[in-house]
Protein backbone atom coordinates (compact mmCIF):
# COMPACT_ATOMS: atom_id res chain seq x y z
CA UNK A 1 0.00 0.00 0.00
CA UNK A 2 1.74 3.23 -1.12
CA UNK A 3 2.33 5.65 1.68
CA UNK A 4 0.68 8.48 -0.25
CA UNK A 5 -2.65 6.67 -0.07
CA UNK A 6 -2.49 6.72 3.68
CA UNK A 7 -1.96 10.43 4.07
CA UNK A 8 -5.61 11.30 4.61
CA UNK A 9 -5.07 12.92 7.97
CA UNK A 10 -3.29 16.03 6.72
CA UNK A 11 -6.32 18.33 6.93
CA UNK A 12 -7.24 17.24 10.42
CA UNK A 13 -6.05 19.26 13.37
CA UNK A 14 -6.48 18.51 17.07
CA UNK A 15 -9.99 19.46 18.05
CA UNK A 16 -10.27 22.13 20.74
CA UNK A 17 -10.87 20.65 24.17
CA UNK A 18 -14.26 21.30 25.77
CA UNK A 19 -14.39 23.84 28.56
CA UNK A 20 -13.43 22.32 31.88
CA UNK A 21 -12.14 19.14 30.20
CA UNK A 22 -9.77 16.80 32.00
CA UNK A 23 -7.42 14.19 30.54
CA UNK A 24 -8.37 10.52 30.37
CA UNK A 25 -6.40 7.31 30.07
CA UNK A 26 -7.11 7.13 26.34
CA UNK A 27 -5.38 10.45 25.70
CA UNK A 28 -8.58 12.44 24.96
CA UNK A 29 -10.06 15.28 27.07
CA UNK A 30 -13.10 14.28 29.10
CA UNK A 31 -16.35 16.24 29.16
CA UNK A 32 -17.94 14.22 31.95
CA UNK A 33 -19.12 15.90 35.12
CA UNK A 34 -19.84 14.41 38.52
CA UNK A 35 -23.37 15.73 39.08
CA UNK A 36 -26.01 13.18 40.03
CA UNK A 37 -28.35 14.32 37.22
CA UNK A 38 -27.39 13.83 33.56
CA UNK A 39 -28.52 16.72 31.43
CA UNK A 40 -28.19 17.03 27.69
CA UNK A 41 -24.58 18.21 27.97
CA UNK A 42 -23.71 15.28 30.21
CA UNK A 43 -25.34 12.79 27.84
CA UNK A 44 -23.32 14.22 24.97
CA UNK A 45 -20.13 13.99 27.04
CA UNK A 46 -20.83 10.41 28.07
CA UNK A 47 -21.43 9.27 24.50
CA UNK A 48 -18.43 11.21 23.20
CA UNK A 49 -16.21 9.60 25.81
CA UNK A 50 -17.50 6.17 24.86
CA UNK A 51 -16.68 6.85 21.21
CA UNK A 52 -13.16 7.99 22.12
CA UNK A 53 -12.55 4.95 24.30
CA UNK A 54 -13.71 2.63 21.50
CA UNK A 55 -11.39 4.39 19.07
CA UNK A 56 -8.44 4.12 21.47
CA UNK A 57 -9.01 0.37 21.74
CA UNK A 58 -9.32 -0.14 18.00
CA UNK A 59 -13.06 -0.90 18.07
CA UNK A 60 -13.74 1.22 15.00
CA UNK A 61 -17.26 -0.04 14.31
CA UNK A 62 -18.39 0.98 17.80
CA UNK A 63 -16.64 4.33 17.56
CA UNK A 64 -18.20 5.07 14.16
CA UNK A 65 -21.66 4.18 15.45
CA UNK A 66 -21.32 6.48 18.47
CA UNK A 67 -19.95 9.37 16.42
CA UNK A 68 -22.85 8.96 13.96
CA UNK A 69 -25.33 9.19 16.83
CA UNK A 70 -23.60 12.29 18.16
CA UNK A 71 -23.64 13.90 14.71
CA UNK A 72 -27.34 13.15 14.33
CA UNK A 73 -28.04 14.92 17.63
CA UNK A 74 -26.02 18.02 16.70
CA UNK A 75 -24.70 18.28 13.11
CA UNK A 76 -22.96 21.56 13.99
CA UNK A 77 -20.78 20.03 16.74
CA UNK A 78 -17.31 20.72 15.31
CA UNK A 79 -15.56 18.45 17.83
CA UNK A 80 -17.69 15.50 16.75
CA UNK A 81 -17.28 16.29 13.04
CA UNK A 82 -13.48 16.31 13.27
CA UNK A 83 -13.16 13.23 15.47
CA UNK A 84 -15.68 11.30 13.38
CA UNK A 85 -13.69 12.07 10.21
CA UNK A 86 -10.52 10.97 11.97
CA UNK A 87 -12.12 7.67 13.04
CA UNK A 88 -13.53 7.11 9.55
CA UNK A 89 -10.08 7.53 7.98
CA UNK A 90 -8.55 5.03 10.37
CA UNK A 91 -11.37 2.58 9.80
CA UNK A 92 -10.99 2.87 6.03
CA UNK A 93 -7.27 2.17 6.04
CA UNK A 94 -7.48 -0.64 8.55
CA UNK A 95 -10.05 -2.26 6.28
CA UNK A 96 -7.64 -1.83 3.37
CA UNK A 97 -4.86 -3.38 5.42
CA UNK A 98 -7.07 -6.33 6.31
CA UNK A 99 -7.83 -6.93 2.63
CA UNK A 100 -4.19 -6.72 1.53
CA UNK A 101 -2.18 -9.79 0.63
CA UNK A 102 -1.10 -11.64 3.81
CA UNK A 103 2.57 -10.77 3.36
CA UNK A 104 1.67 -7.08 3.01
CA UNK A 105 -0.63 -6.76 6.04
CA UNK A 106 2.02 -6.17 8.73
CA UNK A 107 3.60 -3.41 6.67
CA UNK A 108 0.19 -1.86 5.99
CA UNK A 109 -0.67 -1.85 9.71
CA UNK A 110 2.69 -0.29 10.48
CA UNK A 111 2.11 2.49 7.96
CA UNK A 112 -1.27 3.28 9.49
CA UNK A 113 0.39 3.45 12.91
CA UNK A 114 3.02 5.85 11.56
CA UNK A 115 0.40 8.07 9.95
CA UNK A 116 -1.63 8.03 13.14
CA UNK A 117 1.36 9.23 15.15
CA UNK A 118 2.06 12.12 12.78
CA UNK A 119 -1.53 13.13 12.05
CA UNK A 120 -2.48 14.80 15.31
CA UNK A 121 -0.80 15.31 18.65
CA UNK A 122 -3.79 14.17 20.69
CA UNK A 123 -4.36 10.92 18.79
CA UNK A 124 -4.84 8.05 21.24
CA UNK A 125 -1.51 6.39 22.00
CA UNK A 126 -3.28 3.16 22.94
CA UNK A 127 -4.47 2.70 19.35
CA UNK A 128 -0.99 3.15 17.91
CA UNK A 129 0.42 0.64 20.40
CA UNK A 130 -2.25 -1.85 19.37
CA UNK A 131 -1.41 -1.40 15.68
CA UNK A 132 2.32 -1.87 16.35
CA UNK A 133 1.63 -5.00 18.39
CA UNK A 134 -0.71 -6.46 15.76
CA UNK A 135 1.77 -5.76 12.96
CA UNK A 136 4.66 -7.34 14.88
CA UNK A 137 2.76 -10.45 15.93
CA UNK A 138 1.43 -11.03 12.42
CA UNK A 139 4.88 -10.58 10.85
CA UNK A 140 6.42 -13.02 13.33
CA UNK A 141 3.62 -15.53 12.80
CA UNK A 142 4.01 -15.34 9.02
CA UNK A 143 7.80 -15.31 8.64
CA UNK A 144 9.38 -15.92 12.07
CA UNK A 145 10.74 -13.67 14.79
CA UNK A 146 13.98 -12.94 12.89
CA UNK A 147 12.17 -11.37 9.94
CA UNK A 148 12.64 -7.64 9.35
CA UNK A 149 9.63 -5.36 9.10
CA UNK A 150 10.56 -1.94 7.70
CA UNK A 151 14.15 -2.56 8.81
CA UNK A 152 13.35 -3.67 12.36
CA UNK A 153 12.57 -6.95 14.08
CA UNK A 154 9.06 -7.72 15.34
CA UNK A 155 10.48 -7.51 18.85
CA UNK A 156 11.39 -3.86 18.26
CA UNK A 157 7.76 -2.96 17.63
CA UNK A 158 6.57 -5.08 20.55
CA UNK A 159 8.89 -3.12 22.83
CA UNK A 160 7.60 0.16 21.37
CA UNK A 161 4.05 -1.07 22.02
CA UNK A 162 4.83 -1.82 25.65
CA UNK A 163 4.27 -5.56 25.12
CA UNK A 164 7.44 -6.40 27.05
CA UNK A 165 6.80 -10.10 27.71
CA UNK A 166 5.88 -10.72 24.08
CA UNK A 167 8.98 -8.77 23.03
CA UNK A 168 11.24 -10.86 25.26
CA UNK A 169 9.80 -14.09 23.86
CA UNK A 170 10.10 -12.89 20.26
CA UNK A 171 13.64 -11.56 20.65
CA UNK A 172 14.81 -14.71 22.44
CA UNK A 173 13.65 -16.71 19.43
CA UNK A 174 15.31 -14.26 17.04
CA UNK A 175 18.62 -14.52 18.94
CA UNK A 176 18.41 -18.32 18.78
CA UNK A 177 18.16 -18.02 14.99
CA UNK A 178 21.27 -15.81 14.81
CA UNK A 179 23.22 -13.72 17.31
CA UNK A 180 23.19 -10.42 15.48
CA UNK A 181 24.09 -7.20 17.26
CA UNK A 182 20.72 -5.51 16.66
CA UNK A 183 18.88 -8.55 18.01
CA UNK A 184 21.06 -8.64 21.12
CA UNK A 185 20.66 -4.93 21.86
CA UNK A 186 16.88 -5.31 21.75
CA UNK A 187 16.97 -8.55 23.74
CA UNK A 188 19.11 -6.81 26.36
CA UNK A 189 16.57 -3.96 26.51
CA UNK A 190 13.65 -6.34 27.01
CA UNK A 191 15.63 -8.34 29.55
CA UNK A 192 16.52 -5.20 31.49
CA UNK A 193 12.87 -4.16 31.71
CA UNK A 194 11.65 -7.57 32.89
CA UNK A 195 14.62 -9.25 34.56
CA UNK A 196 16.84 -6.38 35.67
CA UNK A 197 20.24 -4.96 34.64
CA UNK A 198 22.34 -7.81 36.04
CA UNK A 199 20.72 -10.32 33.67
CA UNK A 200 20.89 -7.89 30.74
CA UNK A 201 24.58 -6.96 31.11
CA UNK A 202 26.09 -10.02 29.33
CA UNK A 203 23.76 -9.41 26.38
CA UNK A 204 24.83 -5.78 26.10
CA UNK A 205 28.47 -6.91 26.29
CA UNK A 206 28.07 -9.35 23.39
CA UNK A 207 26.18 -6.80 21.31
CA UNK A 208 28.90 -4.18 21.85
CA UNK A 209 31.66 -6.57 20.83
CA UNK A 210 29.72 -7.53 17.71
CA UNK A 211 28.84 -4.01 16.57
CA UNK A 212 29.27 -0.93 18.80
CA UNK A 213 28.43 1.29 15.81
CA UNK A 214 24.84 0.08 15.48
CA UNK A 215 22.31 2.85 16.09
CA UNK A 216 20.55 0.62 18.64
CA UNK A 217 23.28 1.58 21.13
CA UNK A 218 22.02 5.16 21.18
CA UNK A 219 18.57 3.92 22.23
CA UNK A 220 19.70 1.34 24.81
CA UNK A 221 17.43 1.19 27.85
CA UNK A 222 20.47 1.06 30.15
CA UNK A 223 21.78 4.60 30.52
CA UNK A 224 25.26 3.48 31.62
CA UNK A 225 25.60 1.39 28.47
CA UNK A 226 24.28 4.20 26.28
CA UNK A 227 26.97 6.62 27.46
CA UNK A 228 29.96 4.27 27.14
CA UNK A 229 31.32 6.01 23.98
CA UNK A 230 31.48 9.31 25.89
CA UNK A 231 33.14 7.59 28.86
CA UNK A 232 35.75 6.04 26.56
CA UNK A 233 36.59 9.44 25.13
CA UNK A 234 36.46 11.60 28.26
CA UNK A 235 37.82 9.28 30.93
CA UNK A 236 40.21 7.07 28.97
CA UNK A 237 41.46 9.46 26.28
CA UNK A 238 40.32 7.24 23.41
CA UNK A 239 39.81 9.72 20.59
CA UNK A 240 39.97 7.34 17.63
CA UNK A 241 36.52 5.72 17.24
CA UNK A 242 35.72 5.64 20.97
CA UNK A 243 32.52 3.66 20.32
CA UNK A 244 34.66 0.70 19.23
CA UNK A 245 35.98 0.47 22.79
CA UNK A 246 32.62 0.31 24.57
CA UNK A 247 32.98 -3.34 25.61
CA UNK A 248 36.37 -3.10 27.39
CA UNK A 249 35.49 0.30 28.84
CA UNK A 250 32.26 -1.17 30.16
CA UNK A 251 34.15 -4.00 31.87
CA UNK A 252 36.76 -1.71 33.44
CA UNK A 253 34.04 0.62 34.78
CA UNK A 254 31.94 -2.33 36.06
CA UNK A 255 29.07 -1.50 33.73
CA UNK A 256 29.58 -4.84 31.95
CA UNK A 257 30.84 -8.23 33.15
CA UNK A 258 34.19 -9.68 32.15
CA UNK A 259 33.37 -13.04 30.53
CA UNK A 260 35.31 -16.17 31.54
CA UNK A 261 35.99 -16.88 27.87
CA UNK A 262 35.49 -15.08 24.60
CA UNK A 263 33.09 -16.69 22.11
CA UNK A 264 34.72 -17.84 18.89
CA UNK A 265 32.69 -15.40 16.76
CA UNK A 266 34.00 -12.49 18.87
CA UNK A 267 37.69 -13.32 18.81
CA UNK A 268 39.91 -10.77 17.04
CA UNK A 269 40.71 -13.17 14.22
CA UNK A 270 37.01 -13.75 13.44
CA UNK A 271 36.78 -11.10 10.74
CA UNK A 272 33.58 -12.62 9.34
CA UNK A 273 31.74 -11.33 12.42
CA UNK A 274 32.79 -7.71 11.90
CA UNK A 275 29.93 -5.28 11.16
CA UNK A 276 29.56 -4.98 7.40
CA UNK A 277 28.24 -1.41 7.58
CA UNK A 278 31.33 -0.19 9.46
CA UNK A 279 34.19 1.44 7.61
CA UNK A 280 37.55 -0.31 7.31
CA UNK A 281 38.95 2.02 9.95
CA UNK A 282 36.08 1.31 12.34
CA UNK A 283 36.57 -2.42 11.84
CA UNK A 284 40.29 -2.08 12.56
CA UNK A 285 39.54 -0.19 15.80
CA UNK A 286 37.01 -2.83 16.81
CA UNK A 287 39.58 -5.58 16.25
CA UNK A 288 41.95 -3.74 18.58
CA UNK A 289 39.25 -3.45 21.22
CA UNK A 290 38.53 -7.17 20.90
CA UNK A 291 42.22 -7.93 21.37
CA UNK A 292 42.15 -5.86 24.55
CA UNK A 293 39.15 -7.83 25.83
CA UNK A 294 40.79 -11.13 24.96
CA UNK A 295 43.91 -10.12 26.90
CA UNK A 296 41.70 -8.96 29.77
CA UNK A 297 40.01 -12.38 29.85
CA UNK A 298 43.40 -14.12 29.97
CA UNK A 299 44.63 -11.83 32.75
CA UNK A 300 41.48 -12.40 34.81
CA UNK A 301 41.36 -16.17 34.35
CA UNK A 302 44.97 -17.29 34.85
CA UNK A 303 46.96 -17.49 38.04
CA UNK A 304 49.98 -15.21 37.76
CA UNK A 305 52.45 -17.67 39.30
CA UNK A 306 51.24 -20.69 37.33
CA UNK A 307 51.08 -18.90 33.98
CA UNK A 308 53.19 -15.80 34.41
CA UNK A 309 54.35 -15.69 30.76
CA UNK A 310 50.80 -15.66 29.42
CA UNK A 311 49.72 -13.04 31.92
CA UNK A 312 52.73 -10.82 31.18
CA UNK A 313 52.03 -11.06 27.46
CA UNK A 314 48.35 -10.23 28.00
CA UNK A 315 49.23 -7.17 30.07
CA UNK A 316 51.81 -6.02 27.55
CA UNK A 317 49.17 -6.26 24.83
CA UNK A 318 46.69 -4.18 26.81
CA UNK A 319 49.32 -1.53 27.59
CA UNK A 320 50.20 -1.18 23.93
CA UNK A 321 46.59 -1.00 22.78
CA UNK A 322 45.19 1.50 25.29
CA UNK A 323 47.55 2.69 28.07
CA UNK A 324 45.02 4.66 30.12
CA UNK A 325 42.46 1.89 29.95
CA UNK A 326 45.13 -0.63 30.94
CA UNK A 327 46.01 1.41 34.04
CA UNK A 328 42.35 1.43 35.05
CA UNK A 329 42.20 -2.32 34.50
CA UNK A 330 45.21 -2.88 36.75
CA UNK A 331 43.73 -0.66 39.47
CA UNK A 332 40.56 -2.71 39.26
CA UNK A 333 42.59 -5.93 39.52
CA UNK A 334 44.51 -4.60 42.49
CA UNK A 335 41.23 -3.82 44.24
CA UNK A 336 40.24 -7.46 43.83
CA UNK A 337 37.42 -6.89 41.31
CA UNK A 338 36.92 -9.65 38.78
Amino acid sequence: MPRTQLDLFADLRPAPADAGASATAGGWPSTLRDGPQLGLYDARGLLLQRARDALARGRLDEATHDYAELHARDPADLVVVREAAFAANIRQHLAAAASAAPEQRPRALLMVADELASAREDAPAALRRKLLRDAALQAAADAGDAVELAGELPGFYLLAAGADEAALTSLTRAAAAGRRARTLYLLADATMVLRGPQVARPLYFEALLLDPFDHALRAARCENVRFLPEVAQREFAIEDEPAAWCAPVGVVTDVLPCPPTLADHLRPEARASLPAAASDHQQACLLRARRFVQAMVIDASLDYVAADAAVIEARRTMRELAPTLFEAHMQRRAAGTR
